[in-house]
């Protein structure tokens, strides 16, 4: 697929081959992602969903490596540079902000702002939200709990199950 890019450099459009590709359902902008291997997905930003294989689909990746290693996973929203970066066979999954869920290989999980959830590994079903609540921190590392909602800023992961937490500045 062969369309005009515009050289900023140069001031000039020109062909190219690599930046936007078409296939049905599949839509890859600015990514390697080959739209010829799976079913409904939306990829945009370099590197973006990259690892897609026959068996994943209906996902929307926004952002430089969003979505980079998914592979097989399904129905993921990733919105913002490396929002969930190594996902590789997670579902319904939506991650939104830089870094957001950037760790987490688990499924059904809401991280909303900057680095939420960035610090949970194959914990599933967690809610996030706030800029680095259940973010790698002091000395934290990733951690894998399950069934939690973490509100609020500047709180490490946990790995623990059905915990909840309200608060900032938890570190």
């Amino acid at each position: 697929n062969q369309i005009l890019k515009f050289n900023s450099t140069t001031n000039v459009f020109e062909n190219s081959n690599d930046t936007l590709s078409i296939n049905g359902s599949n839509i890859s902008i600015g990514s390697t992602y080959d739209t010829s291997v799976s079913t409904a997905n939306t990829c945009i930003g370099v590197g973006a969903g990259q690892s897609i294989t026959t068996a994943g689909g209906k996902s929307t990746l926004c952002g430089n490596n969003a979505g980079k290693l998914l592979e097989s996973g399904q129905k993921n929203v990733a919105i913002g540079e490396q929002a969930l970066e190594v996902c590789v066979s997670g579902n319904d999954n939506v991650a939104i902000g830089r870094k957001a869920g950037e760790s987490n290989t688990g499924s059904s999980n809401t991280f909303v702002g900057e680095q939420a959830g960035q610090g949970l590994g194959s914990g599933s079903l967690n809610i996030c939200i706030g800029h680095e609540a259940c973010a790698e921190m002091g000395g934290i590392t990733v951690q894998n709990g399950s069934k939690n909602v973490v509100i609020g800023t500047t709180a490490p992961p946990i790995n623990t199950t059905n915990f909840m937490c309200v608060g900032t500045d938890l570190s």
